[in-house]
């Protein structure tokens, strides 16, 4: 492994630990030749956004999303995290018709599950966005 690429990896562990703090999930993908996450909530696991490291302005690396934005600078993890969580948030109306869609056969279910991906993803950002004190 390359040290350029041992350094994105350690870089997306670090990511991936703070989404997962959050409520996320996310799946590492550390093959040849991009090192990249899948972040996704797990109860609408088909939508989600994935990212890895690349260029982006200034000579920091940075956080990368699938349409090829840059997020954040890797040193800034939990900014990342917030965007990456926002962007989830923000396509959750489309995961939630498609979430309705293959909860029909149960009404109530369904209904339990867009509740419960709703306040998943609004736990989410609001732990991202205002992190617990520690003493």
């Amino acid at each position: 492994m390359s040290a350029s690429k041992w350094t994105a990896v350690s870089d997306l562990d670090r990511l991936a630990r703070q989404l997962t703090a959050t409520g996320l999930s996310v799946e590492a993908h550390y093959g040849e030749p991009l090192a990249w996450l899948k972040v996704y909530d797990e109860a609408a696991p088909r939508h989600g956004e994935t990212v890895r490291v690349g260029p982006g302005s200034g000579a920091d690396p940075w956080f990368i999303s699938s349409t090829g934005r840059p997020l954040s600078p890797v040193w800034d993890t939990p900014f990342a995290a917030q965007r990456i969580a926002a962007q989830i948030a923000r396509h959750h109306p489309a995961a939630a018709r498609l979430g309705a869609a293959a909860a029909s056969r149960d009404v109530v279910r369904g209904q339990g599950v867009l509740k419960d991906i709703r306040c998943r993803l609004a736990e989410a950002a609001r732990r991202i966005a205002f992190p617990p004190r520690t003493r």
